[in-house]
């Protein structure tokens, strides 16, 4: 869990969604101007890698939560050791939403599983899982960890941890950095053919 200036920021992060390589979020301030305001941002830069693998940690909370281990007869021991398992790479999660105030905080996750009878992806949402001893959830300890991680990276986001776009041309469309258009892939594949 990574708090070194969470203490310091005037403001908690309440909810964080990954689509598409970005990261649209809101966030309270809890200190100062403006004190109890609920901002929501569209994410303007391509998120990073670790915010990426903080969200993925969630993956096993929500394959847990979704019983998946326990209609295939698992019995998780160590919630740790099933990050990589099978079953839980089924799970993609891809956001969370922060109910009530610090003192009684729970966490909704956001995500999807696949599901081979459709040959795709069926969206899910984890009922509110209660972020304390009080928890009926096994994992709370890990979960809170992992959603404080997730908090944290969102935070660095927020403060400009991302890969800006190019988006010189203000007329022009923000485009995937990583997509090319048919225009690339014709000149690649001319390229190509004269080696």
């Amino acid at each position: 869990m990574k708090q070194d200036t969470a203490a310091m920021r005037p403001y908690i992060i309440k909810d964080a969604t990954i689509k598409d390589d970005y990261c649209n979020y809101s966030y309270e301030i809890t200190d100062g101007i403006g004190f109890g305001d609920t901002h929501n941002v569209k994410g303007s830069g391509v998120i990073e890698d670790d915010l990426r693998k903080a969200m993925g940690i969630l993956n096993v909370h929500l394959a847990v939560i979704d019983d998946v281990f326990k209609h295939s007869g698992i019995e998780i021991e160590d919630i740790d050791r099933y990050h990589a398992h099978d079953l839980t790479g089924l799970y993609n999660v891809t956001g969370i939403k922060i109910k009530g105030s610090k003192e009684n905080e729970s966490v909704i996750i956001i995500g999807n599983k696949y599901v081979s009878s459709a040959g795709g992806r069926i969206e899910l949402a984890s009922p509110k899982i209660p972020l304390d001893s009080m928890s009926s959830y096994k994992w709370y300890n890990e979960l809170i960890v992992a959603v404080e991680d997730v908090r944290h990276e969102v935070e660095l986001y927020k403060e400009g941890k991302y890969v800006q776009t190019d988006d010189d041309d203000d007329d022009e469309p923000v485009s995937n950095s990583r997509q090319m258009t048919i225009g690339d892939a014709i000149d690649e594949t001319l390229a190509k053919s004269k080696v």
